[in-house]
């Protein structure tokens, strides 16, 4: 059973974190933001699992990425008029013929690669923006 929460007040504590740090503030969020999905979509890239003998073009080449909100970037796979995320590639699935087909991850450890580094990065960031956006409006 699926749980949902809904902060109160999030919008406004949005807009005025939006606000404070300014347009510089949002550039330097989002260059690092845009740095961690780079690493994040290279890490991907080497770790898809790939066909030699497809003729149709490879899976490594439906990655992208997408701008998400003023201050995140997406990496998706898969885009429009295109399948999504294939989940049986990375979990192991059953061929027609019935055999086992093993998974290969490329999705999910990638993601464990990235995480921690990509966090940290975006902390200093918000850190260093703010306290950019607090010296230039005379606040701290």
């Amino acid at each position: 059973m699926p749980v949902t929460a809904k902060i109160e007040g999030a919008d406004r504590l949005r807009a005025k974190l939006l606000k404070v740090l300014g347009t510089k503030g949002q550039t330097v969020i989002l260059k690092a933001n845009q740095k961690s999905a780079n690493e994040f979509e290279a890490l991907v890239k080497q770790a898809v699992p790939q066909d030699p003998d497809d003729k149709n073009g490879h899976l490594v080449d439906t990655l992208g990425q997408s701008q998400s909100g003023p201050l995140g970037v997406e990496v998706f796979i898969g885009g429009p008029g295109q399948h999504g995320y294939p989940l049986h590639l990375e979990t192991g699935h059953r061929a027609r013929d019935g055999s086992h087909v093993a998974g290969k991850p490329y999705w999910f450890p990638a993601k464990r690669v990235v995480k921690k580094s990509a966090h940290a990065r975006t902390l200093r960031s918000y850190r260093a923006a703010i306290k950019a956006g607090l010296a230039g409006s005379g606040g701290a």
